[in-house]
């Protein structure tokens, strides 16, 4: 057999901000697959000047080439996504001048950029015979630093072997916390977190290995990973975090937990006692204490839906004052109710700023008697809201980003300052829009 040349109908400029790192990403994570999905036994180092991935499995089929076309695409928990990762391999190394070559049994592939049928520089690939009966052999040329840091973020390849189960299934990986790895691959954004985890499915990032979104990384973390907890060591390290913004407590599925909500009971009494709530943020707080109850911070408003479905209630539910408002406790709210405010108060909290707790009021009226939808408790910083705007998710939305506005600039109605502030949380949302689209 001669060598074949095929046209890939790939442009130079295809993914034109990848860097060799990509590259080495792409070759590593396909050494990752062999090894972990398919049983090869393989190896992978660097001698100073080229980086090498081998392996002595079945190898793959020249057919895998062609873009769309690969093992991976259709394993939920493989590496890989798109199956068009060595064909962008071989660009980028063919853009950046550097050798790159990859052999499956039979066939030696390598690549350059020329003037194609139809586009005048594009990735046309090289197929020539070769004698090698099994396995996969990955070249590239590219310095130690960037084999090594494409090697780090794969988990497989950074843990000792009785621990690389962890990146083959949804895992809480106890190391400090910051990492998140999308079937066992680390995506590249830092996130504040109590712990890492590797979670599993193709849709929760893009084919940069980036996190399509927090609220997305949020909801999978707690259905794949922490409903199934039941280390209460790890629960209370969650619990402690009832006012931090971290990637666990950026929305609570409280619903998931029911099948373990004894376990995390118990977790509760281990870490605050048996006589606990959670500050309010009014006199019923320092008599609370002189009743000899801890009275923990004021949790974030999921994470008091998640203390109250424990069972620790606040410190106006344990010592009651004279309210001027009669409050609403958040059990007594419909699950539409409850979804709306999450909703609007995440989409507020992703574009314009922290909230303050709310507070939901029946029959709320400002001072002078006059029923209102909402109002600013600058002095305990809470934000009241009327029961009946609850069920509407657009009348909700607006009533908070209003309050919104009051809290960040302090100024009342039809003011300069309070216009200048209304502006600026408009091009916020405007800003944001447009990036996430």
């Amino acid at each position: 057999m001669n060598t074949l040349r095929k046209e890939t109908l790939i442009g130079k400029d295809y993914v034109r901000k990848w860097t060799l790192l990509e590259a080495a990403k792409e070759f590593t994570q396909n050494h990752v697959f062999a090894i972990q999905h398919l049983g090869a036994n393989g190896k992978t180092w660097h001698d100073g000047k080229y980086a090498y991935w081998e392996d002595d499995g079945r190898g793959f089929n020249v057919s895998a080439l062609l873009l769309g076309e690969g093992e991976q695409k259709d394993i939920d928990n493989a590496p890989g996504e798109n199956s068009e990762g060595q064909k962008l391999a071989l660009l980028v190394a063919a853009r950046e001048e550097k050798r790159a070559e990859i052999e499956i049994p039979g066939y030696k592939v390598t690549a350059q950029l020329e003037q194609g049928s139809l586009l005048s520089e594009e990735l046309v690939l090289y197929i020539a015979p070769n004698d090698r009966i099994k396995g996969t052999r990955f070249v590239l040329e590219c310095d130690r630093e960037t084999y090594q840091n494409a090697i780090n973020h794969f988990g497989y390849l950074c843990v000792s072997p009785e621990k690389r189960n962890m990146f083959s299934q949804p895992s809480l990986i106890d190391d400090g916390g910051g990492n998140i790895y999308i079937n066992g691959v680390r995506i590249d954004e830092k996130f504040k977190s109590i712990f890492s985890y590797n979670l599993t499915g193709k849709n929760l990032s893009n084919r940069d290995r980036n996190a399509i979104s927090h609220g997305t990384i949020n909801y999978e973390i707690w259905k794949q990973v922490l409903q199934h907890e039941t280390r209460t060591d790890r629960i209370k390290k969650i619990l402690s975090a009832t006012n931090d913004s971290v990637i666990e407590t950026y929305c609570v599925y409280t619903d998931l937990i029911n099948p373990n909500v004894n376990i995390w009971k118990r977790a509760s009494k281990e870490l605050w006692g048996e006589k606990v709530c959670y500050a309010s943020g009014s006199e019923s707080d320092t008599k609370a204490r002189y009743k000899k109850y801890k009275v923990i911070p004021t949790p974030s408003w999921s994470m008091m839906e998640l203390l109250e479905s424990l069972e620790i209630k606040s410190s106006e539910h344990i010592v009651p004052v004279k309210q001027k408002h009669d409050f609403v406790l958040l059990k007594e709210l419909t699950e539409k109710e409850k979804g709306n405010i999450r909703r609007a108060r995440n989409l507020i909290q992703k574009y314009y700023t922290n909230l303050w707790n709310l507070r939901y009021v029946e029959d709320l009226r400002d001072d002078a008697g006059n029923k209102i939808n909402g109002e600013c408790n600058y002095s305990e910083e809470l934000i009241h809201l009327e029961r009946d705007i609850l069920s509407n998710f657009n009348e909700l939305f607006q009533t908070l980003i209003h309050e919104a506005v009051h809290q960040v600039s302090r100024a009342s109605d039809c003011t300069a300052d309070f216009e200048r502030e209304w502006a600026r949380a408009c091009l916020a949302f405007a800003m944001g829009c447009t990036r996430n689209r």
